[in-house]
């Protein structure tokens, strides 16, 4: 059976295995994802590495970068997304307005920091989650190893 496979509704106990294999699956994954990502220097090389498109990609690209310490990659990538076209799309608009102000901050490793921090906890109560102030803060590095 696929995730995403359609079961109908019979009963609860009917679906109880499926609920145990699916929560036994997401802790693998999230097992698997924290070996695949155990610091920022794993984080800034993927994204770097998956940086093709321009718009959001790069721009996460360009903060992992820039919280890694590679400064010069992460002014390239702000500069691809200045060329981005927004389309008239509000979200496209507030990704480069951000991307702008970060990277007038690429000097300032602590403001940029923040600014960051800042843009993290703004997405997150747009999604109505918790805030997570320490969310960086699980780093075993603050530069590119």
């Amino acid at each position: 059976m696929g995730d995403a496979d359609f079961i109908p509704f019979e009963s609860t106990e009917q679906f109880t295995p499926l609920i145990a294999h699916m929560a036994a699956r997401a802790a693998q994954e999230v097992l698997a994802l924290r070996e695949k990502f155990k610091s920022l220097a794993d984080i800034y090389r993927y994204l770097v590495a998956h940086a093709a498109r321009e718009g959001v990609p790069a721009c996460h690209a360009a903060v992992a970068a820039a919280l890694a310490g590679d400064s010069a990659a992460a002014r390239m990538l702000f500069k691809r997304i200045e060329r981005w076209p927004t389309e008239g799309l509000e979200w496209r608009t507030r990704v480069k307005s951000n991307s702008v102000a970060l990277a007038k901050l690429l000097d300032d490793p602590v403001q940029f920091r923040l600014t960051v921090l800042a843009i993290i906890e703004g997405v997150r109560g747009r999604l109505r989650l918790p805030a997570d102030p320490q969310c960086l803060e699980f780093m075993d590095s603050t530069a590119v190893e």
